[in-house]
């Protein structure tokens, strides 16, 4: 078992002494699924949120940076 899947490696279960490798229950692997299409749509988010802040350098002593960090923290945080 490896160490860097804990979660996998703990719903891994073999079928008795049958050589067809080890496999893990469905709703299990639709739950990591999920989890990884969560965590890509929120990097996504960021990564377009940096993007926002980015396009607004050199113009940091015209505007708030307060303001453009809120702007862009709201933009994350909005529901889709």
């Amino acid at each position: 078992m490896s160490t860097d899947t804990p979660q996998t490696d703990a719903e891994t279960w073999r079928a008795g002494d049958l050589s067809i490798g080890s496999k893990v229950c469905a709703n299990f692997a639709r739950k990591l699924e999920r989890e990884r299409d969560e965590a890509r749509e929120q990097r996504d988010r960021l990564a377009e949120a940096l993007e926002r802040i980015l396009s607004h350098q050199g113009r940091f002593d015209e505007e708030d940076p307060e303001s453009i960090a809120t702007e862009a923290l709201q933009y994350i945080t909005k529901p889709n």
